[in-house]
């Protein structure tokens, strides 16, 4: 009987070690779910709230992270790494969304001043493996065609849609 009595507690301190195990796994397991579903949370309320940074991140992940690498490594400021749509300046306010809707995610290209195009690509290149879709403009190239055909072509334009002077103005820069 006593043995019984020993195999039985023995069995019982072994069940107990284990639930013990499990439960500190269990634990930890349930600790990072309920920090992943805050986290969650957070982006929905920032989604909701229009928070546009959190939304360009869901939206076009490699767009957002080569704007990180430009800034990053090119010691650029928010306001010289931009998305087009940021910049987009729609003379009527009711075509905004009609506008951004047809550029569709080209709306999320991104803009840098033209001293910095060069060195941008280079690093455009550099990631182009992790960062497909992300699309960089040449500011310099469209300002000196555009530049060009207006001297070409003084006709008025029936619909404008115009950029803010981001590439010509260097004091934003």
């Amino acid at each position: 009987m006593e043995h019984a009595i020993h195999n039985t507690q023995e069995a019982l301190t072994s069940l107990g070690r284990t639930y013990s195990r499990e439960q500190t796994i269990l634990t930890e397991q349930a600790t990072q779910l309920k920090a992943e579903a805050e986290k969650l949370d957070d982006e929905i309320r920032k989604l909701r709230t229009g928070d546009r940074e959190t939304s360009v991140k869901v939206e076009v992940p490699h767009s957002a992270r080569l704007r990180e690498i430009l800034r990053a490594e090119l010691g650029l400021g928010a306001n010289e790494v931009t998305y087009l749509c940021d910049v987009l300046q729609i003379p009527d306010p009711e075509w905004q969304n009609a506008v951004e809707g047809i550029l569709g995610f080209n709306r999320f290209v991104l803009l840098v001043p033209p001293a910095h195009y060069d060195a941008a690509m280079q690093l455009y290149r550099k990631y182009k493996d992790t960062i497909h879709g992300a699309t960089l403009l040449d500011t310099e190239s469209i300002l000196q065609h555009q530049t060009e055909h207006a001297t070409r072509h003084l006709s008025p334009l029936k619909f404008k849609l115009t950029i803010l002077p981001l590439a010509l103005s260097s004091t934003l820069f």
